[in-house]
């Protein structure tokens, strides 16, 4: 059963009586005045509201008495349901003109709110699904798939997520860069609310990742890029983990893409690793001074290269064998051994 709320009915009179000089009220299904001109009418019991609620039908009332005013009262329909009444105080002949243009008016009215708020509904739970859809762990289940076509949302084409983080944390930026994208999208590509200052674009084609792209490039945001995945979750993984595999690198690249650091990202998995922790911890706390860390990223950048990386780093060979010594001392591991470099290198994306 569908009811007027009282902040819509409220609208509705205030917008009617812009164009009629008359008090208007509405009153809901118990023929209470929930909305009105006259503030001092709200919450009372309208008779002549129940009469109509009774004989669904227009009653006319021609004399002021104590429970009511004269006026013309109306139902108002929706679904072939009467779902309020809307009164126009006055002489009935006065303003019997006004009555079925009210009528219709609050109608076409309450009828735009309805479908207004069942397409906010759709749209709300459409966008809880795709959210759970980048959480899910696995394929598709028919339950999965049933829901999926009730939404309007295929599950069979393959996606790239663009996984995009706000580096302008307010507000109205990121409702305008959302906006601004959903003018690109067609049929079957969707935004995800992420997580905060962080959201999802599912495309269903490169070029159209590469329009994005471009649209963004003057932005304030990072964006992560997938391979084309046949399951979102799987495409939103790793456009998440090509942004936080580009940050532990400190990568300036605006646009960071999983195709190019999948290899990287894998060692994410050795995450809780204590020995690599404690590496870490010991270039940071007793080798800060002697920019440890920065000598070991310096030496994988430029293949091991010393006057590559004397020059880079803006030190003398001797300072650079010197730290590189020092980093074998205080972790056990040789940074020109190829192993004991990767394992440095492991500690560094895990925990820097």
């Amino acid at each position: 059963m569908h009811s007027i709320d009282s902040k819509i009915a409220q609208g509705i009179v205030n917008r009617v009586m812009k164009v009629i000089p008359y008090n208007v009220n509405i009153m809901n299904q118990d023929g209470v005045i929930i909305a009105s001109g006259d503030r001092s009418r709200l919450n009372k019991i309208h008779s002549g509201a129940l009469l109509v609620l009774e004989e669904k039908k227009s009653v006319e009332i021609h004399k002021d008495t104590d429970k009511e005013k004269a006026g013309i009262n109306l139902p108002i329909m929706f679904s072939n349901e009467t779902i309020g009444v809307i009164g126009v105080t006055g002489n009935p002949d006065d303003i019997r003109q006004f009555g079925e243009l009210v009528r219709i008016t609050a109608e076409l009215l309450v009828n735009e709110h309805f479908i207004f708020s069942k397409k906010k509904a759709f749209e709300m739970h459409r966008d809880k699904f795709l959210y759970e859809l980048t959480q899910l762990d696995g394929e598709y289940s028919e339950r999965i798939k049933q829901e999926s076509n009730e939404l309007g949302i295929n599950l069979d084409v393959p996606r790239i997520a663009l996984v995009i983080s706000m580096k302008n944390k307010d507000f109205n930026y990121y409702v305008k860069i959302k906006d601004k994208l959903w003018m690109f999208l067609e049929k079957q590509e969707f935004i995800i609310e992420y997580f905060e200052n962080t959201f999802v674009v599912l495309v269903n084609t490169p070029s159209k990742q590469n329009i994005i792209i471009d649209i963004l490039y003057n932005e304030e945001v990072e964006i992560g890029v997938s391979l084309k995945e046949a399951l979102i979750s799987t495409a939103v993984k790793q456009g998440d983990l090509a942004i936080k595999v580009g940050k532990a690198l400190n990568k300036d690249e605006k646009v960071l893409r999983y195709e190019e650091l999948y290899f990287l990202s894998t060692l994410t998995t050795c995450k809780g690793n204590e020995i690599l922790k404690r590496h870490i911890e010991i270039l940071k706390n007793e080798g800060n001074k002697l920019d440890l860390i920065d000598t070991i990223l310096s030496y994988i950048e430029n293949s091991g290269e010393i006057n590559t990386i004397s020059k880079n780093l803006n030190i003398h060979r001797n300072t650079l064998n010197y730290r590189l010594e020092k980093i074998h001392s205080l972790t056990g591991k040789n940074p020109k051994n190829f192993l004991d470099l990767l394992e440095l290198y492991t500690a560094y994306i895990l925990y820097n």
